[in-house]
């Protein structure tokens, strides 16, 4: 199946726990009113979102082999191409909890298979193993010294690339991360990410930056 968009990046299953009376203190205990298990991270959420549009959309990322056919079922299920879904042998599957209460949230994330990513997306790139869409959507925030490697073998393929890095203060803070985004396609940051890369607040002059800086075709997203 030819895809118009495969989205390549972390995958998680997400714990919802809300409804608490009150934010419990360490060593207390307090009992959440509602419970969810989904999908988590950038990567899944932006393939779902545009298969739901009617896009071919497909995912990349590494998945333990703990929760690998209830993962590949949730995505089938919102018409997500998942002949790219990777399993790790040994790792689990990431996993956030993530518990919110009026007042405040927290999230505790164990980063399982998705620590082997990065390596099994450069060497896909670098086979030519994702060739099969016309479009490669990064929902992560690439190494530096692996990231030219990274575009040139998904550009030797005629492939356009798009990037969410979302929020990593250390790598959106890089002056590195102006230069590697000429480099791409679309840049798709929030308004929080896009002022500590360019140290603008307003709007305009975020863009204006980006554009000063080589960067052309930027999404600035309002969440």
């Amino acid at each position: 199946m030819t895809l118009d968009t495969l989205v390549a990046g972390e995958l998680y299953i997400d714990l919802i726990l809300s409804g608490f009376d009150f934010w419990p203190q360490p060593g207390q205990e307090a009992f959440a009113r509602k419970f969810r298990r989904d999908l988590g991270g950038g990567a899944a959420i932006t393939a779902c979102g545009l298969a739901t549009l009617g896009t071919r959309a497909g995912v990349f990322g590494v998945v333990g082999a703990d929760h690998h056919e209830w993962i590949a079922a949730r995505f089938r299920q919102s018409g997500v191409d998942t002949a790219d879904l990777e399993v790790h042998p040994d790792e689990p599957t990431a996993l956030t909890v993530a518990v919110s209460a009026p007042e405040d949230r927290a999230f505790f994330t164990y980063l399982g298979a998705n620590r082997n990513f990065p390596e099994a997306l450069e060497q896909a790139a670098k086979a030519g193993l994702l060739s099969r869409a016309r479009h490669i959507h990064l929902a992560y925030a690439p190494f530096w010294d692996t990231a030219a490697d990274l575009f040139r073998d998904i550009r030797a393929n005629g492939r356009t690339i798009s990037l969410d890095s979302g929020w990593h203060e250390g790598w959106l803070a890089d002056p590195r991360a102006l230069d590697l985004l000429r480099e791409v396609d679309l840049f798709f940051p929030n308004e929080l990410e896009a002022a500590r890369m360019t140290g603008e607040s307003d709007p305009q002059g975020i863009l204006e930056r980006f554009h000063e800086a080589g960067i052309a075709r930027v999404v600035l997203k309002l969440g």
